[in-house]
């Protein structure tokens, strides 16, 4: 045996990441498998994450958890406007999808972008 196990694998990021994207090649309308991928890029190389949510929100519109996660990164990265927008699309998603908790962690992210956390 080699000492390095499957799970001693999964716990380099570029191993999970290259099999997150073989499942989805194998399943490429999941979105799950887009978000999990975007949350692996988001680990190493925040501007690849940035399009990739873009894409994943693009694509699965109604994919609720990208809002959140989406619109955090960008305001990590200083995109505090765009990350606004995201976030308000995501509270009127979530309004929509009757999810009370999505609406208000989408409340705060908001209200702490426009306390300037993120500036």
């Amino acid at each position: 045996m080699d000492g390095l196990g499957k799970n001693d694998a999964m716990n380099n990021p570029e191993e999970r990441l290259a099999y997150l994207k073989k499942l989805l090649a194998e399943d490429p309308q999941e979105a799950f498998l887009h978000y999990a991928v975007c949350l692996e890029e988001q680990k190493t190389d925040s501007q690849k994450a940035i399009s990739s949510f873009e894409k994943l929100i693009a694509r699965f519109p109604d994919y609720l958890p990208g809002y959140y996660q989406y619109a955090l990164i960008l305001a990590e990265s200083g995109m505090t406007s765009k990350a606004q927008q995201i976030t308000e699309s995501g509270i009127t998603l979530a309004q929509n999808q009757q999810d009370l908790h999505a609406v208000s962690e989408l409340k705060g992210l908001r209200q702490n972008i426009l306390a300037g956390e993120f500036d």
